[in-house]
């Protein structure tokens, strides 16, 4: 009886290293931004400040109706390769009543997969050992002129990854960042005197 019990603590034992080797293994694949890649493109002269964080921001006029784009790389990382599904600006991914709204994700240029450009990433990107993808987030600005109450912006976005059938939002950080304002001069003096830590990815 002894033996028994010992086996299967030992059979469990085993059992856990393995569960929780698997589950370092597929959350270590997924995707990284390339530093130093990247820009935003939005109508007008937006006015750009270095903050804190070592990131660009871009802070746009806020008129809807217009668009504005970000910009980036995507590195494969980890041991498995991934699928890329889907990019969205929040966590609810609900309807933008007043601010920028994602309207389309595209791939710019792919290295490594077998992608053609312009193909959205909505469709689906495979990504293995060495693959790299250029994206541009594309996004209209919504709501009315007066909707806007303080400025806002998109330094963080969620992106859809798919591991051995296992679909997870992971967070990215775009190394220049998109802000807006009905004042962007002024947003940008008061911003680049206010740190982005601790809260990144909050309308400031």
């Amino acid at each position: 009886m002894g033996t028994t019990n010992h086996l299967r603590r030992r059979w469990l034992t085993v059992a856990g290293v393995a569960a929780a080797a698997l589950t370092a293994t597929l959350f270590s694949s997924g995707v990284q931004v390339v530093d130093d890649t990247g820009s935003v493109v939005a109508s007008g002269d937006p006015v750009i400040i270095e903050r804190d964080d070592q990131r660009i921001w871009s802070v746009a006029r806020f008129q809807p109706g217009t668009t504005a784009q970000i910009r980036f790389d995507l590195a494969h990382r980890g041991p498995l390769p991934v699928r890329v599904t889907d990019v969205a600006a929040s966590r609810s991914r609900e309807d933008v009543a007043c601010g920028w709204r994602i309207d389309d994700t595209r791939v710019l240029d792919a290295r490594g997969p077998a992608v053609a450009d312009g193909v959205s990433v909505t469709d689906g990107v495979q990504l293995g050992t060495g693959d790299q993808l250029s994206v541009v987030v594309t996004g209209t600005f919504v709501g009315d002129a007066d909707c806007l109450r303080r400025a806002a912006a998109r330094p963080t976005l969620l992106v859809d990854v798919e591991v051995v059938g296992t679909t997870r939002r992971q967070r990215i950080e775009p190394p220049q960042v998109l802000g807006w304002s009905t004042d962007p001069a002024r947003t940008a003096a008061r911003w680049a005197t206010i740190p982005v830590a601790p809260r990144v990815g909050t309308a400031a």
